[in-house]
């Protein structure tokens, strides 16, 4: 009997001491106070300062009281300037309050967002209420509409998330021609959706900027210039078949 419950107590420590799998957990704070985190648990990896839970879980954020924060070589959560602890892999976040990366700040407002990040960049996707993503050197928010982020680096549709990163404008011409696919499906006339894109990506991006103020202006005079050539193209061509055709007329006659 001794022998049956020592093996049954081998088992289930066994159990225990198994490790989870990390693609699908998220490591952060949650039941632990800050005083009971070694004090060296800024972006430490070692099990005291991890908490392995489920990813699904929606953390709340207050504004006034709680930071969560992206860096570049590890990421940490910042609970009431007190403990700061690494975090891995994926977050769901509830509430209200502020993100920081080394790329910008967000800022949700009674909101749902989904966060994953590596080494190299953060990926957003808002679920729900209002979310703004200020790049830094960067004047004035930008809204992200639910389901079709867009932080510098264009819109995707088929997934619906953001990729932040170094701001890096795509051209206009660009996305249209990325997007096209998308546009040609619908019901609305496709030049139609070529406009209100252009309108929303002029609103989120460059509104501001003194580059989009002149590309409008840019824009058409090299429509018309482009215009202008074409005209001329047509008008040498139309020349020289005339100048042919008088030449084939001339040597026929001198033939006859």
């Amino acid at each position: 009997m001794l022998f049956r419950c020592l093996l049954f107590g081998l088992f289930a420590f066994s159990l225990n001491a198994q490790v989870l799998d990390e693609s699908a957990i998220v490591n952060y704070p949650l039941q632990k106070k800050p005083g009971q985190f070694p004090d060296n648990c800024l972006a430490n990896p070692s099990s005291e300062c991890l908490i392995d839970t489920d990813f699904h879980r929606k953390y709340p954020l207050d504004l006034q009281h709680s930071v969560l924060q992206l860096g570049s070589d590890s990421s940490v959560l910042k609970k009431a300037d007190h403990s700061i602890h690494l975090i891995r892999g994926e977050v769901w976040w509830e509430g209200t309050g502020i993100l920081h990366t080394e790329f910008g700040s967000i800022e949700c407002i009674d909101c749902v967002l989904y966060i994953s990040r590596d080494k190299e960049q953060v990926y957003v996707s808002s679920m729900g209420g209002e979310v703004y993503l200020l790049p830094k050197n960067y004047k004035s928010k930008i809204l992200l509409p639910k389901q079709m982020e867009n932080w510098m680096k264009g819109v995707s549709v088929k997934t619906g998330y953001a990729q932040t990163g170094i701001p890096k404008p795509y051209m206009i011409k660009k996305q249209i021609r990325k997007m096209a696919q998308f546009f040609r499906s619908g019901k609305i006339n496709f030049r139609d959706r070529v406009v209100l894109m252009r309108r929303q990506w002029a609103a989120q991006v460059h509104a501001s900027s003194k580059e989009y103020q002149n590309l409008g202006q840019d824009r058409i005079l090299a429509a018309v210039e482009k215009k202008r050539k074409k005209a001329e193209k047509k008008r040498k061509m139309r020349k020289q078949s005339e100048v042919y055709r008088q030449m084939l007329r001339r040597r026929a006659f001198e033939g006859l």
